[in-house]
């Protein structure tokens, strides 16, 4: 009988038993080594988030916005326009859409900030909005960032309550098509309407729009 056998047979079970360890090992540290999306949070990342909430907040003092607040009077309850929830852009603000109807009609403008038609109409939708005679006027902006709509708000001196729609809510029940800009009449009686296509480029031609949708009541 080889006496060496016992000998090699116990070397064996010690390196079995050290390759066993050193898998474990491994195993480990790969479960523990930070995923590309998971990456964990450092005083440097965390400095960013607070320079771009700065940022944000900078951009939203210089544009100045109307507050998203309720119209004074009270607005229509409309079907239509449950669930249809952003952040106000003013303030970033949780807001729903139906709370901000106005009495005597809305007048609803779908816009996006790399879209050049809405650029051209907002500003005379900000005109309409100053009339004493106006319903209430409010933006909704779609497809594009907060930051990107302030900037551009205050390039074209528009102040209108807007509501950010980043998740698509609003966009979804008012069915807003790819083309934009578009927008929508809110009856007094709660009837939304889509309004002609034309884009705006006069506070006289949105006068007539809303006046002749009002009328056709």
């Amino acid at each position: 009988m080889n006496s060496k056998a016992p000998r090699w047979r116990g070397f064996g079970r010690e390196i079995r038993w050290t390759l066993t360890v050193l898998v474990v090992a491994v195993l480990g540290v790969v479960a523990l080594w930070p995923r590309e999306d998971e990456a964990p949070s450092t005083p440097e990342t965390s400095a960013n988030s607070g320079r771009a909430e700065a940022d944000l907040g900078e951009l939203r003092s210089r544009a100045a916005l109307a507050e998203c607040s309720p119209d004074p009077g009270s607005g229509p309850a409309v079907a239509e326009l449950d669930g249809a929830s952003g952040t106000c852009l003013g303030d970033g603000s949780p807001v729903e859409l139906a709370d901000m109807l106005g009495e005597q009609g809305t007048l609803i403008n779908v816009w996006a900030s790399w879209c050049p038609p809405c650029r051209r109409e907002l500003p005379a939708l900000q005109r309409y909005s100053e009339q004493p005679d106006s319903v209430r006027v409010i933006g909704v902006q779609v497809r594009s960032d907060a930051a990107g709509g302030l900037e551009l708000l205050d390039s074209l001196d528009v102040r209108l309550p807007v509501v950010h729609d980043s998740a698509g809510r609003v966009a979804e029940r008012l069915r807003v098509p790819t083309t934009l800009p578009v927008s929508y009449l809110v009856t007094p009686e709660g009837e939304v309407r889509r309004m002609p296509p034309e884009v705006f480029d006069s506070a006289t031609q949105v006068r007539q729009a809303v006046h002749s949708e009002l009328e056709a009541r």
